[in-house]
């Protein structure tokens, strides 16, 4: 997937007011952005169909559509794929933002910058070269003070495993473990068997680590 380089304007798949139905701000009303393309394919994607719904979309006109609420999740697909529009727009408003990503995309040193303030939160959800993602976001926490929240995608007891020794190696602080949506699931007893094998896990007990299923997956909204 290649990346885009225009500052001016962006391909975006939807915008929507709802509440932020997973991870550190949960059931937060937000205006959601979600850019279009991703460089990753995931089965499990739940917005696969949607990212490929692009429309352009110009930075003052997303901007003016931004202007009326607090608090606004970038989300995707992949947000860092169009780093230069991402970066004009998150400087060029003063809002609360939460930014979504795999992580596997890291900024450039002036971006860098840009994520350093105080109204930003990143939220990595690592899916590919996971300790290589989780090293450079946990340095650039600790080196530049910046925000970041560690959601990691479940799905059975092995996959759990899997986070509990990396939570434990890394030392990650702000974890939060969200069950999978499958095609043709129960999600609500998915999650069910998801919290007995995460509580069934003995390190759980001295881990600072949260379990939040999609609360706009259970509640049917978007």
């Amino acid at each position: 997937m290649r990346k885009f380089k225009n500052k001016k304007y962006a391909y975006i798949s939807e915008v929507f007011f709802s509440i932020q139905g997973e991870g550190p701000f949960l059931g937060l009303p937000c205006f959601f952005i979600r850019f279009a393309f991703c460089n990753l394919n995931c089965s499990f994607c739940d917005t696969k169909e949607k990212l490929n719904k692009a429309y352009k979309i110009s930075l003052n006109k997303l901007l003016n559509l931004s202007k009326k609420y607090k608090y606004i999740t970038i989300t995707g697909g992949e947000p860092f794929l169009q780093s230069p529009f991402l970066k004009n727009f998150i400087e060029k408003i003063n809002k609360f933002i939460i930014l979504e990503t795999n992580g596997s995309i890291f900024p450039e040193k002036t971006f860098i910058k840009t994520l350093k303030r105080k109204n930003i939160a990143l939220v990595i959800s690592p899916k590919k070269e996971i300790c290589k993602v989780i090293k450079f976001w946990k340095m650039l926490e600790e080196d530049h003070n910046i925000k970041v929240y560690y959601k990691f995608l479940i799905f059975n007891r092995e996959n759990i495993k899997k986070y509990i020794k990396i939570i434990k190696e890394f030392k990650l602080k702000n974890v939060y473990f969200q069950p999978v949506e499958f095609k043709n699931m129960d999600y609500i007893n998915f999650s069910k068997k998801c919290l007995l094998s995460f509580l069934k896990e003995k390190d759980i007990k001295n881990l600072k680590v949260y379990f939040r299923p999609q609360l706009h997956k259970i509640l049917k909204i978007k």
